[in-house]
């Protein structure tokens, strides 16, 4: 991230931006450990960090990735008020979104869909998902993309769109293959699972 967009901080009088590693320095191994399926290690990775920015200072646009990591870990453990703090921190940033790098934008969409998800807001959670554009879409890496499919293909199949859930479900399985996760690809095939129970075909 350019020197530009780093020093673009908006900083509350006595608050002073985090002494931090390298914000990307901290987001490869958490990457690498969501991939696996190691929620706790890369929750652990990102906490410390993410707690030092000041409540009271906008958050940087740098720290949206790793906040978007760091929720993607809260989910899977269960930590519904760190998530649900996370998304308010993210709203405040969204009106910047077309500042973001791809993967952060994505990452970003990716969040506040889920949390659209979870309060039954689908039509809003979708539209989230498909203001991304597949311009972006083709930018971002193979895990982020297999979990972009996902939650359209849980969201499709919730709204009983068995077709689009499938869709998404093999777009998912392939993105995560790509990528080597086997963490990923297992909730590919649950989603896939679900598609194949409401036709009918137990046996797959």
């Amino acid at each position: 991230m350019g020197r530009a967009q780093r020093d673009d901080r908006q900083t509350a009088p006595g608050c002073a931006a985090p002494r931090t590693e390298s914000w990307e320095g901290l987001c490869a191994p958490a990457r690498l450990y969501l991939a696996a399926g190691a929620w706790k290690s890369a929750h652990d990775l990102l906490e410390g960090p993410l707690r030092e920015i000041p409540s009271a200072m906008a958050l940087p646009l740098d720290a949206v990735e790793p906040l978007c990591l760091f929720l993607a870990a809260c989910t899977r453990l269960g930590h519904d008020e760190h998530f649900a703090a996370g998304c308010t921190r993210l709203r405040e940033v969204e009106s910047r979104a077309g500042q973001l790098p791809p993967e952060a934008a994505a990452l970003l969409a990716h969040s506040l869909a889920q949390e659209e998800t979870r309060a039954g807001r689908y039509a809003q959670a979708l539209a989230r998902l498909e203001a991304l554009g597949e311009a972006r879409l083709a930018e971002v890496g193979a895990c982020t993309s297999a979990r972009l499919a996902l939650l359209e293909g849980r969201i499709a199949a919730a709204l009983a769109d068995e077709r689009r859930a499938e869709r998404a479900g093999l777009r998912a399985a392939e993105r995560a293959s790509e990528a080597g996760s086997e963490s990923l690809r297992g909730d590919a095939y649950s989603l896939l699972a679900i598609v194949a129970r409401r036709r009918g075909a137990l046996a797959e």
